[in-house]
């Protein structure tokens, strides 16, 4: 494969591998890559390389408690890797209505940004995605009103990648 370098596969090729492939809902085709391709990772990025991905692609699929399982379960060395892990739970732990567990995670996820060299954007982004979610837990599912205020301002903030998953959940 024209990827492979010297017999090896960067981990950075290999996650972007998988976020198109999740992208384009590719999930078969996902499982066999990371199956055909895991051996050709390095060594020292492998096991966590698999499980985050392996993670991303549970997730993808609604199997929730096994994405949970793969990331509660894993380090990441790389800064992009961690934020995108603890993004990932912070988002099934709303999901599965996990009150406790969220809150915690968005205390230690704060913290971990404002310990971080992240870039402004990253910093931006994960302060609003955070105070977001917040947002949603106090209003709850039934004050349409305080929901559609939310909505307009979510709508209008710039540096936000969870845009669309925050809105769908507004939605439900």
């Amino acid at each position: 494969s024209f990827l492979l370098e010297d017999g090896r596969l960067s981990h950075f090729a290999f996650n972007n591998i998988v976020a198109v492939s999740i992208q384009l809902e590719e999930y078969e085709w996902l499982d066999h890559f990371i199956e055909t391709y895991q051996d050709k990772l390095e060594d020292a990025y492998r096991r966590n390389i698999v499980h985050f991905n392996r993670a991303r692609l549970a997730y993808a699929r609604g199997q929730l408690q096994e994405a949970m399982g793969l990331l509660q379960n894993s380090e990441y060395k790389d800064l992009i890797n961690n934020l995108i892990s603890k993004n990932l739970l912070l988002k099934i732990y709303f999901e599965l209505g996990e009150a406790d567990l969220l809150e915690s995670h968005l205390d230690s996820l704060n913290k971990f940004i404002r310990r971080r060299e992240v870039s402004d954007y990253h910093r931006t982004n994960y302060f609003n995605i955070i105070r977001f979610t917040r947002k949603m837990v106090a209003i709850g599912p039934y004050d349409k009103v305080k929901q559609e205020k939310l909505k307009t301002e979510i709508k209008g903030t710039d540096v936000l990648s969870e845009k669309s998953w925050l809105l769908e959940q507004l939605r439900v």
